[in-house]
């Protein structure tokens, strides 16, 4: 009874240990906002005493920022930039040693999106690092697919979780979009 009493300690150590801390969750959406335009809306939900990165930083020589990436198609359009939600924190950042803006508790983004063809998913990929003070996770990808349906696709896992809603994309979709997301920030930078 001992010996079985300790495997299944032993076997609920390793599944605790095999968990991944998520302290980030998403929520995509989007929804209609008259003449087939709609509102994408990323949506994060921080635990305490975590932070999540803006998409705009003044260097790369700090954490990762947040991006947003839509894979490109002729079925829809974006309208203008992207826009975050106004609860931004422009602090000196000991650990990196540098002016950050980051989000706690909550951070938004969203982006109008004329769609063409409503029978098409919008899929993309949103990227974003997280800390708190005393460490860093790795930056964590969380993929979306959705229909211009005005429902809402549900909350968002990063695609290590699980299970997921969200579309997985294969890997040539993830080597293109890691490029271009690269390239987008080289943009930005120049």
């Amino acid at each position: 009874m001992r010996h079985l009493l300790l495997s299944i300690f032993c076997l609920l150590s390793f599944v605790a240990i095999g968990q991944i801390y998520s302290p980030v969750k998403w929520k995509m959406d989007l929804q209609p906002s008259g003449n087939g335009e709609y509102l994408f809306t990323a949506k994060a939900t921080i635990d305490k005493g975590w932070w999540v990165y803006s998409q705009h930083l003044e260097s790369e020589d700090g954490p990762v920022a947040t991006v947003v990436f839509f894979e490109e198609g002729p079925h829809y359009k974006l309208i203008g930039k992207n826009k975050e939600s106004d609860n931004v924190h422009k602090i000196f950042d000991k650990v990196f040693e540098m002016n950050l803006a980051k989000y706690q508790d909550y951070f938004t983004i969203e982006q109008k999106i004329k769609v063409i063809d409503p029978s098409k998913p919008i899929v993309g990929v949103v990227t974003f690092m997280t800390c708190n003070d005393e460490r860093c996770l790795p930056p964590t990808d969380v993929d979306f697919s959705l229909k211009a349906t005005g429902k809402s696709s549900g909350d968002a896992k990063p695609k290590d979780a699980s299970t997921s809603d969200t579309k997985s994309l294969t890997q040539a979709d993830k080597k293109y979009l890691s490029k271009t997301i690269v390239l987008q920030l080289k943009k930005k930078v120049n």
